[in-house]
């Protein structure tokens, strides 16, 4: 039960500062590089990796057991990818 709501304000941080964030980089540049969208993805997953392991703490969250993939979708032919320790061996989706 606890990763589930460590999962749900994820899943509920992440959309907000992507959107608002990505609604700023579409007016500053018609096309973004790949590159610099995937830095940005990735500044928000270490952000949120960040803010996830401060805030439970005190529940002695660690990074092990803390794994996060974020995939940009917006352009299906050419999707953003970030991660933390998402590429892990000992990693498995949280069905």
């Amino acid at each position: 039960m606890f990763r589930l709501g460590i999962v749900l304000t994820l899943l509920t941080l992440l959309p907000l500062s992507f959107s608002t964030q990505a609604q700023r980089d579409r007016q500053s540049a018609s096309t973004p590089s790949l590159r610099l969208l995937s830095q940005h993805l990735q500044a928000l997953v270490d952000e949120a990796a960040h803010t996830a392991l401060t805030k439970f703490a005190d529940k002695k969250l660690t990074e092990k057991e803390l794994s996060i993939t974020l995939i940009d979708l917006r352009d299906p032919q050419h999707p953003s990818t970030a991660a933390f320790r998402g590429t892990s061996a000992s990693t498995r989706p949280a069905w």
